[in-house]
């Protein structure tokens, strides 16, 4: 991510909150972030919009209860919401749905045994 003066504003989709609770830890860990919304369902995500301020990264689980992750996408793509994305996702579904992705703002895929450092190192990308 380009350098700014003010924290980079992270927006987090996940329906298991341990994992919510461990990616706020996270980023709450820096001063480069702001773990600013955190949604368990796409549709939570699209009621919300617009947010002020709009996230500068989108962290989405593709396994998400009534609007998944790919639908997610795919509705970014259709609002014309550029927000980078990073889908954090078990391994098994990571190694088959890397490239129609690409086509649809993400930016990096992660899987949900990462380090923290990977995380962070992620998102500075």
């Amino acid at each position: 991510m380009p350098q700014q003066n003010r924290p980079y504003v992270i927006c987090h989709i996940e329906d298991h909150k341990m994992f919510q609770t461990l990616l706020n830890h996270i980023f709450s860990s820096s001063d480069r972030y702001h773990y600013a919304y955190q949604y368990s369902d796409g549709r939570e995500l699209v009621a919300a919009l617009p947010l002020s301020p709009m996230p500068d990264l989108i962290l989405l689980d593709l396994g998400l209860p009534h609007m998944d992750g790919q639908q997610v996408l795919y509705w970014l793509k259709e609002q014309a919401l550029s927000i980078p994305v990073i889908v954090i996702s078990g391994a098994s579904e990571l190694a088959k749905l890397v490239k129609p992705y690409l086509l649809l703002n993400v930016k990096g895929f992660l899987d949900k045994n990462s380090s923290a450092e990977s995380v962070l190192a992620a998102a500075d990308d």
